[in-house]
């Protein structure tokens, strides 16, 4: 995922790690964002973000998330699966608004979309 603005603090210097929580289908009880999605329990927790060095010089600041074992079992391979993410720490106490935006898939410009990679391999047998 790419940087798209700030505004206020950058919230990667405050609030902490950023995170990302897994739900296979939906956190509420459809694919829209609506208020219970917040208020869902996430089946598991599913990574935490880290800059990409390489790409922060070619494009600005970019992360990746790669998702934890424990996380696999709740992707739904033949439906939804939602990610939602969240800061370790849900404010700094500032009294103001501290927002990290990144570009969003159906953004014009292909080359700052989110971009999912999977790999996968097959382990030698013993």
């Amino acid at each position: 995922m790419v940087e798209q603005s700030i505004t206020g603090t950058n919230p990667f210097t405050t609030h902490g790690q950023l995170k990302a929580e897994i739900k296979s289908g939906f956190f509420g009880t459809a694919g829209a964002l609506q208020s219970p999605d917040f208020e869902s329990a996430p089946d598991k927790s599913a990574c935490n973000f880290e800059p990409i060095p390489e790409i922060i010089e070619a494009v600005g600041t970019a992360y990746r998330c790669v998702l934890f074992d424990v996380a696999y079992p709740y992707v739904n391979l033949t439906g939804s699966t939602q990610f939602r993410l969240r800061f370790t720490m849900d404010d700094n106490d500032d009294m103001s608004a501290d927002l990290f935006s990144f570009y969003s898939g159906n953004w014009t410009s292909a080359s700052q979309n989110p971009r999912l990679f999977v790999k996968y391999y097959i382990p030698p047998t013993p």
